[in-house]
């Protein structure tokens, strides 16, 4: 999920909305919308308590050559 899904989804697109029914802080969305990624544990979170509708994403795998 992205942190634009997330806003979306809880709070129509506002994030004052949404960090409140989330129970995060705006500035917890804000810093989420600047690096474009909602952290594992609140991916988790979230798509226990949205029943499916936003799935949280796996995490990118570093491949390092030898």
């Amino acid at each position: 999920m992205t942190p634009k899904q997330v806003i979306k989804h809880y709070g129509n697109g506002d994030l004052r909305e949404a960090a409140y029914r989330l129970g995060y802080s705006e500035n917890a969305l804000r810093y989420w919308v600047k690096k474009n990624r909602v952290p594992r544990h609140a991916q988790k979170r979230i798509a226990a308590e949205s029943g499916g509708k936003l799935k949280a994403m796996r995490p990118n795998i570093e491949v390092r050559g030898d």
